[in-house]
C-alpha cells in the first residue's frame, strides 16, 4: 500500500460526508487524466475498505455507496472534473496547473462546503469562478422536542452528514443538514420529515408554525361580477369578453387599482393568449415566455406602489458576491438598485417552464441558500438583540409554468433555520376554473407576497 493511497484513505474518512469526497478525492490523490481509470478503482478500493472501519458512520456510508454501484462516479461534477483535467493537460503540460482547475458545472451553486484541503497554488486567482462555499455547520441550538434524544439542530446535522449524495434531491437534504436547516414543507420519501414519527412531526410543526399573514380585503364587486356571469356564456371567448367589459365599467376605489389590473391581466391572457393554457401548445413555450407574458406583468402589477423593485434576470445578490459565492437568481425583490450593498434582498424567486424533481430541488436549494444569507445579514445588522427571539421570515418563490410555490425561511433558534410552505398560487387554466372562483383565489394568494418597503 503506497503512501499516497494511505493518505487518500485517511482523507476520505475525514471528508466522506462532503459530496462523497468527490471530486476532491482525485485532487488529493494527484491523479492525472491518463490515470483516470486507476483513480476510479482506487476510490472504489478505499470505499470497500471503509466497510470495516470502526467509524460507524463511515462504514455505513461506504456500504450505501457500494449498494448503488458507485453511481456517484457518474455525477456531473465528477465528469466535468475530468473534462477540465483533460483540457488543462492539453493546454499546458505543467502538472502544477492541475491545482488551478476550475470546477464549473450546472450544479455549481449546490456545493455544500469548500474542499477540506487547500490547493497548492500560493495565490488564489480571483478570476476563477468557484462553487458556492457554505459556512461549516455549527450545532448551537437548544431546541428540544419530547421523543427526540438530541436537539433538533444536532439531529439535522447528523442526518445531513449521513445523506449519500446521488442526485439533486439527496444533495439538497445533505446541504440542509450542513446548514442547520429543517424543511417542514417536504414529507416525501428521503426527506428530513419522513424520518420522524408522525407524533414528533406534529410537535415540531407546533413549535414552528408558518408566518401569519394578513392580506387586504378585495372589493366585493369582483365576486359579484363573477356570480353574475357564472350561469351565462359557455364559450370561452364570449365569457371572457363579457367579464372584461364588466371589469372596465367597475370604478375601483383601490389606490393603485391593483386587484382590477390583476384580474384584467389573467382574463386578457385567457382571451388573447389561450395557447399558454393549452397542454400541447404550452410545451413549446420557454422560461422567458412565462416571465414576459405571465409572471412579469402579474408581479410588477402586484408590487406597484410598495416601494420595492423587482430585479429580473440571473443577478447575484450583493451579500453573496461579498463572500465570493455564485448564486444567480431569476428574480430578486430588493429595496432599491442604489443600495444593494447595504440592504439584504426582501425575497428571491426561480422560474422554470416545467418542473422536474431534479430542477425543483436545484431551485429550492438556490433560493434557500440566498434566503439564509439574507437572514444572517438582517441579524448581524440588529444591535443588542438575542437572535433566538427575533421573528424573521424571508420568503422565496419557486415558479413552474402557471404555478408558484411560496415558502418562508425562519430563524427558529441559534443555528437552526426552518422552512415553511406558505401558499401555492395556481392560475386558472379553464373556463370552469374561472367560474368556480379561480381568479379570486389566485389574486388572494398573490397578495400574500405583497411587501411594503420599511
Amino acid at each position: 500500500m503506497t503512501e499516497e493511497f494511505t493518505n487518500c484513505c485517511q482523507w476520505l474518512e475525514e471528508n466522506f460526508f462532503q459530496n462523497n469526497g468527490l471530486p476532491y478525492f482525485f485532487v488529493q490523490g494527484k491523479y492525472t487524466y491518463i490515470n483516470k481509470e486507476i483513480a476510479f478503482e482506487e476510490y472504489k478500493n478505499v470505499v470497500y475498505l471503509a466497510a470495516n472501519s470502526e467509524n460507524i458512520s463511515y462504514s455505513k456510508w461506504s456500504k450505501m455507496i457500494a449498494n448503488v454501484n458507485f453511481s456517484v462516479l457518474q455525477n456531473k461534477d465528477v465528469k466535468d472534473f475530468w473534462t477540465g483535467m483533460l483540457d488543462a493537460e492539453r493546454r499546458d503540460g505543467n502538472l502544477e496547473q492541475y491545482n488551478r482547475i476550475t470546477f464549473i458545472n450546472q450544479t455549481q451553486e449546490q456545493y455544500a462546503n469548500p474542499p477540506p484541503v487547500k490547493r497548492k497554488s500560493p495565490e488564489q486567482d480571483t478570476n476563477f469562478v468557484v462553487g458556492v462555499e457554505i459556512e461549516p455547520f455549527e450545532e448551537m441550538d437548544s431546541v428540544h422536542v419530547e421523543g427526540m434524544e438530541e436537539s433538533i439542530a444536532t439531529w439535522i446535522g447528523r442526518e445531513g452528514r449521513m445523506t449519500t449524495v446521488v442526485d439533486r434531491k439527496s444533495r439538497y437534504f445533505n446541504c440542509l443538514g450542513m446548514n442547520g436547516v429543517l424543511d417542514l414543507s417536504d414529507t416525501s420519501k428521503g426527506s428530513q420529515m419522513s424520518k420522524l414519527s408522525a407524533d414528533i412531526q406534529g410537535k415540531i410543526r407546533q413549535l414552528f408554525p408558518p408566518p401569519h399573514i394578513t392580506t387586504p380585503c378585495i372589493e366585493q364587486r369582483f365576486e359579484e361580477i363573477q356570480n353574475e356571469l357564472r350561469h351565462t356564456e359557455s364559450k370561452n371567448g364570449r365569457y371572457f369578453k363579457r367579464y372584461l367589459e364588466k371589469l372596465e365599467a367597475f370604478k375601483s376605489t383601490e389606490k393603485y387599482k391593483i386587484s382590477k389590473k390583476l384580474y384584467t391581466i389573467i382574463l386578457d391572457l385567457m382571451l388573447y393568449d389561450s395557447y399558454i393554457f393549452d397542454p400541447t401548445d404550452s410545451n413549446n413555450l420557454s422560461e422567458g415566455d412565462y416571465v414576459v407574458k405571465v409572471w412579469g406583468p402579474l408581479l410588477e402589477t402586484l408590487f406597484r406602489g410598495s416601494g420595492v423593485i423587482l430585479h429580473w434576470g440571473d443577478t447575484v445578490p450583493e451579500n453573496i458576491k461579498a463572500e465570493n459565492k455564485i448564486i444567480k437568481m431569476d428574480l430578486r425583490i430588493i429595496n432599491s438598485l442604489g443600495d444593494e450593498k447595504s440592504k439584504s434582498d426582501i425575497a428571491t424567486a426561480e422560474i422554470a417552464k416545467n418542473i422536474t424533481p431534479s430542477k425543483f430541488y436545484k431551485d429550492k436549494l438556490k433560493t434557500m441558500l440566498s434566503s439564509k444569507a439574507d437572514i444572517n445579514e438582517i441579524i448581524s445588522s440588529l444591535s443588542k438583540v438575542n437572535d433566538s427571539t427575533v421573528s424573521i421570515y424571508v420568503p422565496f418563490i419557486i415558479i413552474a409554468e402557471l404555478e408558484a410555490t411560496v415558502c418562508a425561511l425562519h430563524l427558529g433558534g441559534n443555528g437552526l433555520y426552518v422552512i415553511n410552505e406558505v401558499t401555492t398560487i395556481s392560475l386558472p387554466t379553464t373556463l370552469l376554473e374561472v367560474k368556480n372562483g379561480g381568479i379570486l383565489t389566485a389574486v388572494n394568494n398573490l397578495y400574500i407576497l405583497k411587501v411594503s418597503k420599511h
